[in-house]
């Protein structure tokens, strides 16, 4: 990791001949000034970290004169980012749905190609619906390799069996989509842990009690906003995480994103 530290060079006339030299913990970092040219000119260096009021020494050579400027500066915040890879695909809405049962066949082809390089690769899968098809039109060899990392929990399947519709279905539709989700971690060595709905901005409020009752603990949910005013106006990604209560008092914890 590096934090990028921008110096900015500015000269009244054209320029013929500028060379900047930055000096930071002990390093140093070269840039050439552009030929004929005035006003503004901005550099970023790469650097690796540094300790909190470290000094910073710019020397300026410019058409045969020096200049030389120093000052303390500190490191910008830390963040430690964690990332979530995943894919979405309306199946039979972008393309025709046998299209886009290759199309996200071959995107845990390239998954499992990722892994076998960066162990550190975890994924959430979609729904069910993509492992159904996966284990049925890849090889044995594939199939092995996928359930085995799944098993490993480096790939995770979520409770419900595909992106539900949950603003139409009825209380025994909403249960009834746990159940492949359950079935298929059960043969895994997993527990269906998690399910998620994404685009379809539409979450009943029974559907809180029926992950919960179900063992789900947590619900990921990205919506369309456009399509629905409640989370855009609500602004539920500036709460989020946040818990989620069913009308019998059962809560999942949820994540939120626009």
């Amino acid at each position: 990791m590096r934090e990028l530290i921008a110096v900015t060079v500015t000269t009244a006339a054209a320029v013929s001949h500028g060379t900047l030299t930055l000096t930071l913990a002990g390093a140093q970092y070269r840039a050439d000034l552009a030929a004929a040219r005035f006003g503004q000119q901005r550099f970023q260096f790469k650097v690796p970290e540094f300790a909190p009021g470290s000094e910073a020494r710019v020397a300026l050579l410019l058409d045969g004169r020096s200049y030389l400027r120093a000052e303390p500066i500190a490191p910008k915040r830390k963040f430690t980012v964690y990332l979530v890879p995943h894919t979405h695909l309306d199946i039979g809405f972008t393309d025709y749905q046998p299209k886009i049962e290759e199309l996200q066949n071959r995107n845990l082809d390239r998954l499992l190609e990722e892994m076998r390089h960066d162990a550190d690769m975890r994924f959430s899968l979609d729904g069910v619906w993509l492992v159904e098809q996966y284990l049925r039109t890849r090889s044995p060899a594939a199939q092995k390799e996928f359930l085995e990392a799944v098993r490993a929990g480096r790939i995770s399947i979520p409770a419900q069996y595909a992106n539900l519709m949950a603003g139409g279905a009825g209380l025994e539709t909403l249960i009834r989509s746990t159940y492949a989700g359950h079935a298929m971690n059960r043969e895994t060595g997993r527990n269906a842990d998690y399910a998620n709905i994404t685009d379809v901005p539409a979450y009943p409020w029974a559907y809180a009690s029926v992950l919960h009752a179900a063992g789900v603990k947590y619900f990921a949910a990205g919506a369309n906003d456009d399509r629905g005013p409640q989370p855009l106006y609500g602004r539920w990604q500036t709460r989020s995480p946040f818990w989620w209560e069913g009308p019998d008092g059962a809560k999942v914890l949820m994540a939120y994103t626009r």
